[in-house]
């Protein structure tokens, strides 16, 4: 299976963080689909054996504001847990401006506003820890990846990611 990932990435600063809470997670639950991915915010899908829709075809995207600020405190959402943004209006205006361009949510996991974490977290009853500190992101890439996995259930054990398109915004 192939599909199309369209995401915000992190810069170096924040990404740090994440990794250390990702390998956190795998010390106390085992979940490995986390380190699968550089940390991303997801925005949408598309499959790749259509027509390949890429960012520079996208209208006009919006400059991001100054910072993009996490909470602290990790959520689920659709059987995955994401690390929340403080304010999601800019990553919801760039899900509405894929949306309008036939990316959606169908993938291998949601899109949602926050920080992917993992895939696994269906059976963990209650929270995670808590995240040590929001994050304030002052810097993001806007990319579009080409995921190749070789089953849908445990995709995180044969995926091979090319990143196709770094955009960076300011």
């Amino acid at each position: 299976m192939k599909l199309q990932l369209y995401a915000l990435t992190l810069p170096q600063p924040a990404r740090l963080p994440v990794c250390a809470y990702h390998t956190s997670l795998l010390a106390s639950y085992q979940w490995v689909s986390g380190l699968s991915l550089p940390p991303l915010i997801p925005l949408g899908w598309h499959a790749s054996e259509g027509q390949q829709i890429t960012i520079g075809q996208l209208p006009r995207i919006p400059s991001p504001p100054i910072s993009i600020d996490t909470l602290q405190s990790p959520v689920r959402y659709r059987d995955c847990w994401y690390l929340p943004l403080a304010d999601s209006t800019y990553t919801a205006a760039l899900q509405g401006l894929l949306l309008d361009e036939d990316i959606s949510d169908e993938g291998l996991f949601p899109p949602f506003d926050g920080i992917f974490l993992t895939a696994e977290g269906h059976d963990t009853p209650g929270q995670l820890s808590p995240f040590r500190e929001p994050l304030h992101i002052r810097d993001v890439h806007l990319i579009r990846a080409e995921i190749t996995t070789g089953q849908r259930d445990l995709w995180w054990e044969d995926t091979f990611v090319t990143i196709s398109e770094d955009v960076h915004l300011h």
